[in-house]
C-alpha cells in the first residue's frame, strides 16, 4: 500500500492538507533527493518510505527529461508531457 500523507496544496483531493510552514513529503523528497540516489540499497520500513522511493524516481524522471530542454518554455511543455503519460 501507499501512505496519504499531508500536502501544502490548495487543490481539492484525498490527502490532508499541510501546515504551509512544515515541510511535506514532496519538500522532503527534494531535499533529499541526492542523498537518496546514492543508496545501493533502501529498505522500506513503512509506507512513507515507499511514497518517498517514488517520489525519488519521478523526480529522477523530471531531470531525465529535462536534458532535453533548451529553454523555459520547452521545459514546461516536456513536464505537462510528462503529466500526461
Amino acid at each position: 500500500g501507499m501512505a496519504i500523507l499531508p500536502l501544502k496544496t490548495n487543490v481539492k483531493g484525498p490527502a490532508p492538507k499541510a501546515d504551509p510552514k512544515d515541510e511535506d513529503i514532496i519538500d522532503e523528497a527534494i531535499k533529499y533527493y541526492r542523498a537518496n540516489v546514492l543508496f545501493a540499497s533502501f529498505e522500506i520500513k513503512g509506507t512513507a518510505d515507499r511514497v518517498l522511493v517514488y517520489l525519488t524516481l519521478f523526480i529522477s524522471q523530471c531531470l531525465k527529461r529535462f536534458e532535453k530542454a533548451t529553454s523555459k518554455s520547452s521545459g514546461e511543455k516536456i513536464m505537462f508531457d510528462l503529466s500526461k503519460e
